[in-house]
């Protein structure tokens, strides 16, 4: 007789029903309430609490704009928004670069570092760049660098001493960061401006620089009293510079003139 062969029986063990099972499958909603309190605790942790919230500004360098100038940019970046919720006034939250930004087009500088002090403060080392000229476009004032850049606007207070760019058509309108001149008639009108100012002559005084419009390259630096220096753009500087001193120093030091022209420097023309 053959033996019947015997039914092996199983039982599915359910854990997460299970006392002896796993807490954490028993109970998913409580697990996920809790999830989600603790990355609310963490978030407010890390932006919440008052400790980082940004209470001082600490500048070093050299720079002449006031400290009231300056504080009403940094209050602005730190009321700007920070992934559409939240202010920029926490030291996590805190955006250096669009700061940075900020600062640049106010003023123009040499060096801008811009960190952060834990809990709460913004530290910038900072040295100002005096723009090269200026130019004057309806009631406001650009600062022009080295690269013929419009890189800032200005006070009056801030560039008492800065020689202002003039057109022979007046430019409407403009936007920072727009190339103005190229930065070789900017090296140009640096280097000649500078001779002039070494030879410490007071009615040699630079009130401004008029720059005729393309392709014209002729340009003249006037001077007190409505005289002036005429200069092409397109001819080598030195020569030209060589050739006012020479005349200015033996022929026209001791005498009023209406103008110098040094466009042919070989032939020194004045009136």
């Amino acid at each position: 007789m053959k033996k019947r062969l015997l039914e092996k029986k199983y039982y599915n063990l359910n854990y997460s029903s299970s006392a002896r099972g796993p807490w954490i499958l028993a109970h998913p909603k409580i697990v996920l309430v809790t999830l989600v309190l603790i990355v609310v605790g963490m978030v407010y942790l890390i932006y919440g609490l008052p400790v980082w919230q940004l209470k001082s500004l600490r500048v070093s360098g050299s720079y002449d704009f006031s400290a009231e100038e300056l504080k009403q940019i940094t209050l602005r970046q730190m009321n700007a928004r920070w992934l559409l919720f939240f202010k920029q006034n926490k030291l996590w939250t805190f955006d250096i670069n669009a700061y940075q930004k900020k600062l640049k087009e106010r003023w123009i500088f040499s060096k801008l570092e811009v960190s952060k002090i834990i809990p709460g403060t913004i530290v910038l080392k900072l040295i100002e760049q005096k723009p090269d000229f200026i130019l004057r476009i309806n009631d406001s004032i650009i600062g022009i660098d080295s690269a013929g850049v419009a890189s800032n606007i200005l006070t009056n207070e801030s560039v008492a001493s800065t020689i202002q760019l003039d057109f022979e058509t007046p430019l409407q309108a403009m936007s920072l960061g727009q190339k103005i001149v190229s930065a070789d008639d900017m090296n140009f009108l640096k280097k000649f401006v500078d001779e002039i100012k070494k030879m410490n002559e007071k009615k040699l005084t630079i009130n401004s620089i008029l720059l005729k419009n393309p392709p014209n390259r002729t340009a003249a630096i006037r001077l007190v009293g409505d005289s002036e220096i005429r200069f092409d753009l397109s001819s080598p500087v030195d020569r030209q510079i060589d050739a006012f001193v020479l005349a200015y120093n033996q022929k026209l030091k001791n005498k009023k003139f209406s103008y110098i022209d040094v466009t042919v420097p070989s032939r020194v023309y004045y009136k």
